[in-house]
């Protein structure tokens, strides 16, 4: 009995209650204290809620982002596309233009009228005068290689078609020689033609070399190569004039072709 009194002193001094079964039980206060202690401030939750609310705001301006960027690629895409379609039908348009027949560019058949008397070089035509044809070049002197075949024209012909070279210019009769001949080359060996395409050709330095001549059937545009002699300008002439000696010499050469 002693024994059991200690452990239940011992147990009160602790600061305990007591088991419900101790008879002091009513004499003693039976209720229990406890401290909590919290940690943060009263402002803490406000600003979680904010922290959340931020990042719904990020995700969806991110979200903004990426739609306008995607739509903006898909534009720049459309444009491409519809500049590279027209474009393709523009120089598409072009090119049939002047491939037609009977569009604007193509000479009348009142320009000139050629006989069927060759224009044959000779000692004479070295001379050059007002009232003479300009200094023809034969194929020999410019060192022509020979056709690998010829087909007939037809004369007297109603076109006389002027073309350039588009190939550097010449000014001198060195230079102008050695221009023939790479165009030539150019147009039987990369081409596949029979021979140079001209019919004749009329340099810088104020001659006129002799392609095809006027008994043959050119190779400078086609359908009109049976009906028309084919006289191109040695030079590219896109952005400027050929050389005053040039134009000279072909008016006067289709002045001596009207004669002929």
């Amino acid at each position: 009995m002693a024994n059991h009194q200690k452990v239940q002193n011992d147990f009160i001094e602790a600061g305990a209650t007591r088991p419900p079964s101790d008879p002091d039980v009513k004499s003693r206060p039976t209720s229990t204290t406890f401290e909590i202690e919290i940690f943060g401030s009263p402002d803490d939750d406000g600003d979680v809620l904010a922290s959340v609310v931020d990042e719904k705001e990020e995700d969806r301006q991110g979200m903004e982002r990426s739609t306008i960027a995607c739509i903006a690629v898909v534009i720049i895409v459309l444009v491409i596309v519809i500049v590279g379609l027209v474009t393709y039908f523009t120089v598409t348009a072009v090119k049939q233009h002047a491939a037609s027949p009977g569009n604007s560019s193509t000479p009348s058949r009142s320009d000139i009228t050629l006989s069927g008397t060759a224009l044959t070089p000779s000692p004479s035509d070295m001379t050059d005068t007002d009232d003479e044809c300009p200094v023809i070049i034969s194929r020999s002197e410019w060192g022509a290689r020979s056709a690998v075949d010829t087909e007939p024209l037809n004369t007297p012909t109603p076109y006389a078609l002027i073309h350039h070279t588009a190939t550097p210019a010449c000014a001198s009769a060195y230079t102008c020689q050695s221009a023939v001949r790479g165009i030539q080359d150019f147009h039987m060996d990369t081409r596949g033609w029979w021979d140079i395409g001209y019919n004749f050709l009329i340099g810088g330095d104020g001659n006129v070399y002799e392609g095809r001549g006027l008994e043959r059937k050119g190779a400078h545009a086609r359908s009109y190569n049976q009906y028309s002699i084919g006289i191109a300008l040695i030079g590219n002439y896109m952005t400027s004039l050929p050389s005053q000696d040039a134009l000279a010499t072909l008016g006067k050469f289709l002045d001596c072709l009207r004669n002929q």
